[in-house]
């Protein structure tokens, strides 16, 4: 049985200026359709992943692999021969007949099948950064992963039809009212602060409305994606198959979604955990603000569409090379 105590990240990346990368996608691109996402903002490399790299040996250097997942292509000032990396081709553990995808679902919701990943684990985002020292309890606490029961209302547009079909899943398997009586104390938790009030306002419903998703990293249990897929088998097998990202498919928060409905959690203020920004709709301004100022382990850079792609780049990347200024041992 593998250490509790151990912990891996693990982040997916991708470089969209590869010829290959590029031939690939545009040979599938008929794929799309008007409920598809192939846009360039899922795609568009900042070129500031290396600061990943530092913020992870600086604030976590605790953690035991990186297991970093791309579709086979890698970094040039990557080290390859880090002890802590363990380097991850989507042929390595998506099946092979889904493959190519250029969508992130079924790049998350497979995951528990890399090798050698460990039964907890952390999940980035290439855009999460580790930006000040961070614990592993900041993570996982007596074997469960950290988090917040906070309820919230989907609308059903933009982002989140991906995110309700994983709450129809949830209600499928769980009642609300027992979820919580089993653990009350983990839902209406002082830790919450203001969001607190939600879940008080949607407790009427007698169904999960959805659940506040805080765009910063989430830790999982390896358990929880084998129990989901045995549970959910067709709807993640009809998202693996989708080479691009669809209204109808699920992602990684159906497994959070599962934990919290579980009860399998620690509950923390996750939102002291980490700031999420959005560049090209947050003023520019108070995003370097935050990357200069915060005190928070955690920081999402959010491509959201951005205009003044030059300049924000400009600026984030002359942030981030102060904060770290020095390479990493993940780089050659």
């Amino acid at each position: 049985m593998k250490n509790k105590s151990v912990i891996d990240f693990v982040v997916p990346w991708v470089d969209n200026n590869d010829p290959e990368w590029q031939e690939s996608f545009a040979k599938y691109s008929d794929d799309l359709s008007k409920f598809a996402d192939g846009s360039e903002k899922r795609y568009r490399d900042w070129e500031i992943f290396k600061y990943w790299f530092r913020g992870v040996e600086e604030f976590a250097p605790w953690v035991n692999k990186v297991h970093l997942v791309t579709c086979g292509h890698f970094p040039k000032w990557l080290n390859m021969n880090h002890k802590k990396l363990n380097f991850v081709k989507h042929e390595d553990y998506i099946p092979r007949e889904h493959l190519p995808v250029f969508s992130a679902n079924p790049i998350e919701i497979n995951l528990h099948r890399i090798k050698e990943l460990s039964e907890q684990f952390v999940y980035f985002n290439d855009d999460i950064f580790l930006i000040n020292p961070s614990k592993p309890t900041d993570f996982f606490r007596n074997g469960l992963p950290t988090d917040s029961a906070v309820m919230t209302a989907i609308d059903g547009t933009g982002y989140s039809p991906i995110i309700l079909n994983g709450v129809r899943a949830i209600n499928n398997h769980f009642s609300k009212k027992e979820v919580v009586r089993e653990a009350p104390f983990k839902w209406f938790n002082i830790k919450y602060e203001k969001l607190l009030l939600r879940n008080f306002l949607l407790l009427p419903w007698s169904n999960f409305t959805g659940f506040y998703n805080y765009h910063l990293a989430n830790s999982f249990l390896k358990s929880t994606f084998k129990e989901v897929w045995e549970q959910e088998k067709e709807v993640l097998v009809a998202t693996s198959e989708r080479k691009f990202r669809h209204n109808l498919d699920v992602n990684q928060l159906i497994f959070r979604a599962w934990q919290l409905s579980q009860n399998q959690f620690h509950p923390i203020s996750k939102h002291k955990l980490g700031d999420f920004w959005r560049i090209g709709v947050d003023p520019l301004e108070k995003i370097t603000t935050s990357i200069k100022t915060t005190r928070k382990p955690l920081i999402c850079l959010n491509d959201h569409g951005v205009d003044n792609f030059d300049e924000a780049k400009t600026s984030i990347t002359r942030l981030l090379k102060n904060r770290f200024p020095n390479k990493s041992s993940f780089e050659l």
